[in-house]
């Protein structure tokens, strides 16, 4: 049974994510959003964050010819680090709680 209390949509964008209080040790990870929603939101990054770190992110949408481009700028907390023993990579998972965010309008293409 599906608990979420938002609509999640699966798409692969880039998501720049920087911890917060700024005046600790800055850490600015960039990664890959693999699903999202007005609630939250799961990316894959090479870093690592920890539970309850509060995080700003910002995010890029590429609109189609006719439509604007939009940022979208805001403040989660990860709820949820994935680490995968098998993954070579070295990348981890890691679920963001939105806490607010704003949207802005690029303009066209």
């Amino acid at each position: 049974m599906e608990r979420r209390a938002s609509k999640r949509y699966a798409l692969n964008i880039p998501i720049t994510v920087q911890k917060v209080p700024r005046f600790t040790k800055e850490v600015i990870l960039i990664g890959e959003i693999t699903n999202i929603s007005t609630g939250g939101m799961y990316f894959k990054t090479v870093g690592s964050l920890a539970v309850d770190d509060t995080v700003d992110f910002s995010i890029e949408f590429r609109a189609p010819a006719e439509k604007g481009d939009a940022r979208v700028v805001g403040r989660a907390k990860v709820l949820r680090v994935v680490r995968n023993a098998t993954n070579l990579s070295g990348r981890v998972g890691i679920a963001l709680a939105t806490k607010e965010y704003h949207i802005f309008d690029l303009g066209g293409t």
